[in-house]
């Protein structure tokens, strides 16, 4: 993941607009079905590495065929007409519906007309950093739309990566933009997974010397990019397995325990900081990847019994 970057794209000539798409969107076909006069295509894209939030409109009918992409898609309709064909079923979308355009593997076929569509893609090796699991069953999400209340959950989530990247601290932090990606990658998963929970975990990996091996592993290097997937690798367990063993001899989670050690680390942090010589809060938790500053302080609060700025403000 990286500082977004934002591109845009405008024109009226549908040759253009082919190998823009074919550009953007690798194994991408597309071809204008109706009159080409009064034709425009516009796009939008946030690139942030490892996720691309795009914004596509156009004022005719296109077919886009998609070949393997090697990533997961989803599609939300903004406004027009989305046809998406998958498997030899076609479903059809209005404004508001929320579909996966595609998986990273597979044939897909779409009719657009005259259609504004936000689409996301994510990497998956982002989903790699949830759990091992997650990247096998990308060939195997759903394709059906979403309903209303799960494709609300997307929207905000998508919304609320947009913006919270696009802050000018929170962007330039590698904890923060991880934290994004993953976020939409666990999103995803949970919206369109349709396999049935893996069984119990063994209770013989789920051990005292794996939670020592995990907390050695996190607190070695708390500003690390990492997920319950890289702690448990580094445990030489599964990842139901360290899950598990957190629950049992600490009665937290592998994740809650790194906030736990990241707040303690901005805690110090804020200690010897000075606001004279241009220290905020902000900053701060920025490079801890904290970026939603309400609930900072919320939680900030309750383990240290005041708020960071008043831990700044101490003399």
């Amino acid at each position: 993941m990286r500082r977004p970057e934002l591109t845009e794209f405008d024109t009226r000539d549908p040759e253009r607009a082919r190998e823009q798409i074919e550009q953007a969107y690798a194994s991408h076909h597309f071809a204008v079905t109706d009159d080409e006069d009064g034709f425009e295509y516009k796009h939008r894209r946030i690139d942030m590495g490892g996720v691309r939030i795009d914004r596509l409109s156009h004022t005719s009918t296109l077919e886009l065929a998609v070949d393997a992409p090697g990533y997961p898609m989803v599609a939300r309709v903004l406004s027009g007409r989305l046809t998406s064909t998958t498997e030899g079923v076609p479903r059809e979308l209005g404004a508001g519906d929320v579909c996966l355009l595609a998986r990273p593997q597979g044939h897909h076929v779409h009719r657009l007309s005259c259609a504004t569509l936000e689409v996301v893609s994510v990497d998956p090796r982002i989903f790699a950093r949830l759990d091992a699991a997650s990247v096998e069953r990308l060939d195997h999400l759903g394709v059906d739309p979403l309903d209303a209340s799960a494709a609300q959950v997307w929207a905000q989530a998508v919304a609320y990566v947009a913006k919270t990247t696009a802050d000018d601290v929170a962007g330039e932090s590698p904890l923060v933009l991880a934290q994004a990606g993953r976020l939409l990658a666990a999103t995803l998963i949970a919206l369109f997974d349709r396999e049935e929970g893996a069984g119990v975990p063994s209770e013989a990996s789920s051990t005292s010397e794996t939670v020592q091996r995990a907390v050695e592993f996190i607190e070695a290097d708390p500003t690390a990019d990492i997920g319950v997937e890289d702690i448990a690798a580094a445990s030489h367990v599964t990842a139901r397995a360290l899950q598990l063993a957190f629950r049992r001899h600490l009665d937290t989670t592998p994740m809650a325990y790194v906030r736990r050690v990241r707040l303690q680390r901005l805690h110090q942090e804020l200690r010897h900081a000075d606001p004279a010589d241009g220290a905020t809060v902000t900053a701060a938790a920025a490079r801890w990847g904290f970026q939603q500053m309400g609930r900072l302080s919320a939680q900030y609060r309750d383990m240290f019994g005041e708020s960071p700025r008043d831990t700044l403000r101490r003399p």
